[in-house]
This record gives structure tokens, sequence and C-alpha cells, in this order.
């Protein structure tokens, strides 16, 4: 697949396809060690025959703040 972008009708469209692909490619590396985090995570901590799951009680101050300070 190959992308084609209009042809540019300014002075600076080449500009902002590059600034496009530096977005595509920052992202999709991001995107590719994300997955690769979680299909880990599956892995590593799935069910297994034996041990009984485990609740881990959090700290809600903490947990709430972790949420609200980046909103």
């Amino acid at each position: 697949m190959h992308w084609r972008f209009p042809e540019n009708i300014s002075t600076f469209g080449g500009q902002i396809d590059s600034v496009f692909w530096i977005t595509y490619y920052i992202v999709g590396a991001w995107f590719v060690a994300v997955e690769l985090l979680l299909f880990y995570f599956i892995l590593r901590f799935r069910k297994r025959p034996g041990q009984p799951a485990q609740y881990i009680k959090g700290d809600r101050w903490s947990e709430l703040a972790w949420v609200m300070v980046p909103a």
C-alpha cells in the first residue's frame, strides 16, 4: 500500500507532509510497543491452575489523583 498525498499547492506543503510522516512513525512505534507489552502481560499473568486469584486493595486517594490531575 502506497500513500499518495495530493499535489502541493503551497510553498510549505512538503513541510506539512513531513510532519504527518513523523507523527505517523512515532504513533506507529508506540502502538507496536504497547501491543507487545500487552501480549507480554497477558501471557505473564494468565490464570494458572493451583494459584488462587488475589484481590489487591488500592489507595483511593492515590488512584483519584492519577485520574483527576491529568483531567
